[in-house]
């Protein structure tokens, strides 16, 4: 008889284990493939909202409208940012360089994508790696799947079914 009086289980095997887990292999998953023209972000932003990978010029300048338009929120995260390519200084260099076509868009414009659209969550996901980063708190969950590294990658769209 064991001198515990409640049932030891491991932790380990719970985990694994999980019905979040189980649930999660269950599913299958499909990546739709996205352009990769540097637009990539802004296209998978569109098929997630519209289904069609079309309207991204217009989602790329409401992004770039509103970060200028609250540059003093989004400045310490741009300026200084190698990523980008440019030495950015002000918010006339960011809408200069961001409004033309093909410009690569990263963690700040989804930030500012989940306030413009926020009845959407979208969740992004990196190859083989267990966790995501979500953006927003919407109830419409999106999936994203980031591959590459952080300053330079390509954003695909994940549908469940």
């Amino acid at each position: 008889m064991s001198r515990y009086r409640y049932p030891t289980f491991d932790r380990r095997k719970s985990r694994r284990n999980s019905p979040k887990k189980r649930r999660r292999k269950r599913m299958a998953r499909r990546v739709i493939p996205i352009r990769g023209d540097g637009n990539c972000l802004f296209r998978s932003v569109s098929y997630c909202i519209y289904g069609t990978q079309e309207h991204h010029r217009e989602i790329r300048l409401r992004v770039v409208d509103r970060i200028v338009e609250h540059w003093h929120w989004y400045k310490d995260f741009i300026i200084g940012d190698r990523s980008y390519g440019f030495h950015m200084y002000s918010a006339t260099d960011y809408r200069r360089l961001m409004s033309t076509d093909g410009e690569y868009a990263g963690h700040v414009e989804l930030h500012c994508v989940s306030e413009l659209y926020p009845e959407y969550t979208f969740k992004i996901h990196r190859d083989s790696f267990p966790k995501t980063i979500d953006y927003g708190r919407g109830r419409h969950i999106k999936h994203l799947l980031f591959s590459g590294y952080v300053d330079a990658g390509h954003y695909s769209v994940l549908e469940y079914y």
